[in-house]
């Protein structure tokens, strides 16, 4: 498994993409040679930053890693934007 060419795919992704978790996820099943099947997703964290933005960090757990992402939403909106990401 090579972290560095799913996180470069990941970001590559992300700049063309308005639903974040969704992209994410078929380009992670992109990659399922390396990644293994999903298994799951969890909420790790969700807590309100301010009146109009909250945060969640989720977590997709996959055969050969898990990849915790950041979304910070604005509530007024519904617009997602990812903060962070990171593949263990």
């Amino acid at each position: 498994m090579n972290i560095r060419e799913i996180k470069l795919a990941i970001t590559v992704g992300l700049m063309n993409s308005g639903n974040y978790l969704n992209t994410i996820q078929d380009l992670m099943q992109r990659l399922a040679e390396q990644v293994g099947a999903f298994i799951g997703q969890q909420v790790v964290h969700n807590a309100a930053l301010d009146q109009e933005h909250s945060i969640q960090t989720l977590a997709l757990q996959y055969e050969n890693c898990t990849l915790n992402i950041d979304l910070i939403q604005n509530n007024t909106t519904q617009l997602q934007y990812v903060n962070r990401f990171d593949v263990y």
